[in-house]
């Protein structure tokens, strides 16, 4: 039976916070723009990863929109950007 290692586990739930945290933005993002809101504030396409993306998230645009739901995404966001390079380090630590 092959055991998995805490430090493993501890980087996989920090990729998976990641991706699934930038898809549901990317999701709250095109409903947004669907309905009309925030449309010169909003990117058309939020890529989930690079700096592009980044740069979008910590610009405080999103503010402008006045969604709560979008708010709390990029902070969640922004969480999970924070704890990548801890996530990646602790995949090739625990392997």
């Amino acid at each position: 039976m092959a055991m998995i290692s805490v430090t493993g586990l501890v980087g996989a739930a920090a990729l998976a916070a990641y991706v699934t945290a930038g898809l549901e933005l990317r999701a709250t993002v095109r409903r947004l723009r669907a309905e009309g809101r925030g449309a010169d504030v909003l990117p058309e396409e939020l890529p989930v990863v690079g700096p592009r993306a980044w740069a979008w998230a910590f610009s405080h645009r999103h503010r402008e929109v006045g969604d709560v739901h979008l708010s709390r995404m990029v902070m969640l966001w922004r969480v999970a950007i924070a704890a990548l390079p801890v996530g990646v380090l602790a995949l090739f630590i625990g392997g």
